[in-house]
């Protein structure tokens, strides 16, 4: 039997809430397809190299790669890395920067692979991605924050901070699309777009929509605040 809306959204806040607990074991898994775990650590760089499009923790792990192998204290081949690409130092790292952040092609194939196998050998400490206690206390602010300073300026808000509410406006992102919010669908694959677009979206389309949209989040976000509340207990 289908869900009712109301339904949904309880569902998906819930599993937003048993993902989060996965994180600082290094797994993961998407609301579309909530029955498959999968490490958050990718294979291989080119799927990893996809988590700059989205927030939250995925953006966190992309960043904190990224700081790491730009530091050359750290990452021992990057000096080797920066004089392939150009003898001008400062010109290779702003290469390696737009190919990180931007997806430019370095047309350098040595170098990909190296950055390939640096990223294999690399291991993360996921237990610096437990946002669990944070999580709760913001998520339980969001739908107050939402009727008092509107919609965009709180996602804004939430987006611009990292970390746990980064991580809320994601989830805030996904959850629409799996509960079917239309127009943000229509927008998304209209313009090929993939990651958490909500701000975006919102600042382009018209007020009728906008309105749509605050009441949907606001439905979502008091979900979430019910879910928070019953599932994480704060320090």
């Amino acid at each position: 039997m289908r869900k009712t809306i109301e339904q949904e959204r309880a569902f998906y806040c819930l599993k937003c809430v048993e993902r989060l607990r996965l994180a600082k074991n290094g797994k993961w898994f998407e609301l579309k397809d909530f029955g498959n775990q999968y490490n958050l650590k990718s294979d291989n760089f080119n799927d990893f190299h996809k988590y700059r499009f989205y927030n939250g923790i995925k953006s966190d792990l992309f960043n904190d790669f990224v700081s790491w192998f730009m530091n050359e204290k750290n990452n021992n081949q990057l000096r080797s890395i920066l004089q392939n690409l150009n003898q001008d130092e400062n010109k290779a790292k702003k290469e390696l920067s737009e190919f990180f952040y931007e997806g430019k092609d370095l047309n350098n194939q040595n170098v990909k692979n190296q950055i390939s196998q640096i990223y294999s050998n690399f291991t993360f400490d996921f237990s610096k991605y437990d946002y669990t206690s944070d999580y709760s206390s913001h998520a339980k602010r969001l739908p107050q924050m939402i009727i008092s300073n509107g919609l965009i300026p709180t996602l804004a808000f939430y987006k611009s901070k990292g970390k746990d509410r980064d991580q809320i406006y994601t989830d805030i992102c996904e959850i629409l699309e799996v509960t079917g919010f239309k127009p943000y669908l229509d927008w998304k694959n209209k313009n090929n777009k993939e990651g958490s677009l909500l701000l975006e979206f919102l600042l382009e389309t018209d007020s009728q929509t906008l309105l749509l949209a605050t009441i949907e989040v606001l439905a979502i976000a008091n979900w979430l605040k019910r879910i928070v509340e019953a599932e994480i207990k704060e320090d």
